[in-house]
């Protein structure tokens, strides 16, 4: 499996941002263009957030490093920090998503990604689902008029079955 496709809604500076990947690719640009950005956030799905594994950009951050590494944390990028205490947006529901396709095409594609929230009146941001799509690869049109409250509580598997590929039908008996 290869990775075809980056999707990010509010992440850090980016409101909506669809990136098509094909064959070998490089992250370039100049200085404060957003290259740490997308590397933190493939880091951020495939670790799940789980701060235990999280290692973001230690030498880019939101003001200068500290002796700990890195000041940048998913509540900033979630909430678009721009200098200590300012924030693109006081509160953010972000979703992240990466897609594989394999090569040959033998195996369906995959997305595999993050629903979170944020608030500037938090000191973290809450993670309201980590998921697997089989099926397709989700773009941030599969995001669009989601929102957090269709992940919890009654609402959460239908969605969900909308999200995803349709299933093959059981033939078992």
């Amino acid at each position: 499996m290869e990775l075809r496709h980056i999707a990010m809604v509010n992440w850090h500076l980016f409101d909506v941002e669809d990136i098509a990947i094909a064959g070998n690719a490089g992250i370039l640009g100049e200085n404060a263009s957003g290259k740490s950005t997308v590397l933190d956030m493939i880091q951020v799905v495939l670790t799940g957030a789980s701060r235990s594994y999280l290692r973001l950009n230690a030498i880019a951050g939101e003001g200068a490093r500290t002796r700990s590494g890195s000041r940048r944390s998913v509540h900033g990028y979630c909430l678009g920090t721009l200098r200590e205490g300012e924030f693109r947006r006081k509160d953010a529901f972000t979703y992240l998503s990466l897609g594989f396709a394999d090569r040959d095409g033998k195996r369906p594609p995959v997305s595999i990604g993050l629903a979170l929230q944020a608030s500037a009146s938090d000191s973290s941001e809450t993670v309201y689902g980590r998921f697997v799509a089989i099926g397709r690869i989700l773009t941030t049109k599969d995001f669009r008029n989601f929102t957090i409250d269709r992940l919890t509580g009654s609402a959460a598997a239908p969605k969900a079955r909308r999200v995803s590929a349709p299933a093959k039908p059981d033939t078992r008996e």
